[in-house]
Formats: structure tokens, sequence, C-alpha cells
């Protein structure tokens, strides 16, 4: 679509500038904030785009997909999109998971797969992964 041309070639053009720019920013007395417009001015270019266009050609979606790898790359520096810390566990909670996991192994020896898969299931809707060997049940939080 000849419309989407303009949006397309600004994006593109402030892409190519991003880097620079959150260096120089950054370099100069870590100026956050001038460097976060930058990358915010990235995002608003990219929602126009997005919404004048119904259908993007690939030259538009390639510039896109860029734009958001980007935006990520420079917004890990500055610890953007993190991902949420796994929950370390108590000494209490621990204990707790132990008793589940030896319950578990009993029901396992009498055969009694119903409650077992049922304890199993319970834990791994809690975080909890249950790895069945050959002489015990280990378990671990997931990541």
């Amino acid at each position: 679509d000849p419309n989407l041309r303009f949006p397309v070639e600004d994006l593109s053009s402030h892409l190519k500038k991003m880097r620079t720019r959150f260096i120089h920013d950054m370099d100069d007395d870590f100026n956050t904030p001038a460097a976060l417009s930058f990358i915010f001015e990235a995002v608003k270019k990219a929602n126009l785009l997005l919404r004048e266009g119904q259908s993007l050609d690939k030259d538009s979606q390639q510039v896109l997909l860029k734009t958001r790898e980007k935006i990520k790359n420079l917004g890990d520096i500055l610890g953007l999109f993190q991902k949420e810390e796994k929950k370390r566990l108590g000494e209490q909670e621990k204990k707790l998971i132990e008793i589940l996991v030896n319950i578990r192994e009993k029901l396992r020896e009498k055969k009694d797969w119903k409650l077992a898969d049922e304890i199993r299931k319970k834990l791994d809707e809690l975080g909890i992964e249950l790895e069945d060997k050959r002489a015990e049940t280990v378990w671990r939080t997931k990541s």
C-alpha cells in the first residue's frame, strides 16, 4: 500500500538512529529520560504503522520485527522487560514438599496411581516439578 510508505520509512529511519542515540544519551551522564523518550518515540511510530495498515507488506513487517527486537534489547539494558524472579522457597515450604513427595512415593508403592497423580498435578500447578527416578523422586522448582 503506497499510503503506508511514509510511516514505514519514518520508523525505519528512526530505527537506524536508535542505538547510536541510546548510547549517546547514556554517555551523557546516564540521561535515561532522553534514552527512554527516543525508545517511546519508536513505539509511537510502530503503533501508528500498525493502526494505519490492515495488512502490512513484508517490508513493513520486517521493520516492525526489527523495532520490537531493538526496543527489547535496549530495554533490557535499562532493566525493563525483566522476567519475574523465581520465588525462593523457605525451609518450611521445602519440608512440606518433601512430606508430600514421601506420601506420593508410598501411594505409588501401594499402586494408588490416581491419588499419586493428583499430588503430582497439584504440585505442578504450584510450580514444583517432580521427576521419578529408579530409587527416588526428585523435585525442583520450575524455571
